[in-house]
């Protein structure tokens, strides 16, 4: 892993497809958050070529196996929004290439296109890029030691990223359709501790 991604989605209308896929088969929960929900809250930058970006409050530490050099890094890619594509050139795009002298590298826009037929996910995307993001690079030795996970593979498989905690007053609780009544009873103490907004799914399935 060198990618470490957040999924969230921006339907504001409920989705038979994705409670099936997402909400344990209609049983979970759906949570609303503010985009800028994690620890500090600091400001987001958009970016005039598109995208967005973020400063966290902490650092992240990625250290690889067998290798002197980690990432160190505080940014945040996102809320990003995925483009549902049916150009394969496009879902297929390099984001590592040697030309000459040069090694050229762009994670920046990895994992934001999908296939056109997962458009119903509507989905937004944090990033956190173990490697450097964008640039070229000499074509060395050291450079493709850098860029080889097979050899020096990243030691984290999951980074925990902080809320802060004044979102959890602003937190929306969505409730599925087939959330059993002892789990909803649970759902409305956790609510009321934070002082949250609750509330149950229109939908009905027998």
């Amino acid at each position: 892993t060198v990618v470490f991604v957040s999924w969230w989605n921006d339907e504001k209308n409920e989705a038979i497809l994705l409670w099936k896929m997402y909400g344990d088969n209609f049983k979970g929960v759906k949570i609303k958050l503010p985009i800028e929900m994690f620890k500090g809250r600091n400001k987001i930058t958009v970016y005039e070529k598109g995208g967005a970006r973020f400063r966290y409050t902490d650092m992240f530490d990625i250290e690889r196996n067998n290798f002197p050099y980690g990432m160190r890094t505080t940014s945040i890619f996102g809320p990003n929004k995925v483009a549902y594509v049916s150009n394969r050139e496009v879902l297929v795009s390099k984001a590592v290439y040697e030309e000459g002298n040069n090694i050229y590298i762009n994670l920046y826009d990895l994992g934001l296109f999908k296939n056109q037929y997962w458009h119903i996910e509507n989905e937004w995307r944090y990033k956190i890029i173990g490697l450097m993001e964008e640039g070229n690079y000499p074509n060395n030795e050291f450079t493709k030691a850098i860029l080889d996970l097979r050899s020096y593979p990243v030691i984290p498989t999951e980074l925990f990223v902080q809320l802060d905690k004044s979102v959890l007053k602003e937190m929306k609780i969505l409730v599925g359709p087939k959330c059993s009544e002892e789990n909803y009873n649970k759902l409305i103490r956790i609510s009321e501790e934070l002082g949250c907004f609750i509330e149950k799914s229109i939908i009905r399935i027998n």
